[in-house]
Order: structure tokens, then sequence, then C-alpha cells
């Protein structure tokens, strides 16, 4: 017994009945405005999530590319320490040798092999901040270029 065509659309049957739901016809008006409302109010909810999802994305590339050129300073410091202490042991080496000291001069050799790995590092760790921050104001751009192409359409 269908009463109308709506009642025989397959979302609307019961659950693996073939029969079209049985009842009052107000209570079957009343499901399909309430699976409406819950599909509006997922759609809804969702395009809320997404937009919120997009300003905090923005404003994590800035937090992050300051932090990258915060990080990237002190690398720079240590680079310069560094290589102050590369010069001071490099100084010890040369002095310990023309004193023929080869316990110090042995000593020496080791603090400047460990120095030369620390500065490798620092090097390293800078080339690594240049590229993250390039990478963060990529984003950036691609982020505030998307948010404006959606505020046009």
């Amino acid at each position: 017994m269908c009463l109308d065509a709506l009642a025989t659309l397959p979302m609307l049957r019961g659950f693996g009945c073939k029969q079209p739901i049985q009842g009052p016809r107000s209570y079957r008006g009343d499901m399909r405005s309430r699976i409406l409302g819950l599909m509006c109010f997922a759609v809804l909810g969702s395009a809320f999530a997404l937009a919120e999802s997009d300003r905090h994305d923005f404003r994590h590339d800035r937090r992050d590319a300051r932090h990258d050129r915060i990080d990237r300073r002190h690398d720079r410091r240590n680079i310069h320490r560094d290589r102050r202490d590369l010069r001071g042991d490099r100084r010890d080496l040369r002095r310990d040798l023309h004193q023929r000291d080869y316990r110090d001069a042995r000593r020496d050799r080791r603090d400047i092999r460990r120095d030369k790995r620390d500065l490798r590092a620092d090097h390293r760790d800078l080339r690594h901040d240049r590229r993250d921050i390039r990478r963060d104001r990529r984003d950036r751009h691609a982020d505030r270029r998307s948010i404006h192409r959606r505020h046009r359409a």
C-alpha cells in the first residue's frame, strides 16, 4: 500500500524490508524532515570546520616561521661560537706541537674533530631552518590565495 511516490524511495524503506515505511502520513513527513535536517546540519558543520582549519593553518604557518627564524638566529650564534673554539684549538695544537707536548696535541686534535662535527651539524640545522621558512612562506601564500578565491566565489 503505497500512499505516494516518495514513500517508495529506497532510503525511506525499512531496514532491508521491501515494503515502504507504514504508518500515519504525518510520521513519514516527520522522518523525512528529520533526515533532511540532519543532512543540512552535517553539511554546515563540516563547512564551518573547514573554514576554521584554514584559519588555524594560516596562523600555525606564521608561528612556525617565526620559531624557525629564532632557531636560525641561534644556529648562527652557535656557528660563530664553534668557529671561535676551532681557531683556539688550532692555535693550541700548533703551540703544543711546537713545544713537543704530544699528549696535549692529541687532546687538541680530539677537540678540533668535535668542533668540526658541531659546526657541520649547525650548518645542517641552518639549511633545514631556511628550507622550513621557505616552505612556510609558500604555504602561507597558498592559504591566503585560497581564502581570497573562496571569498570571491
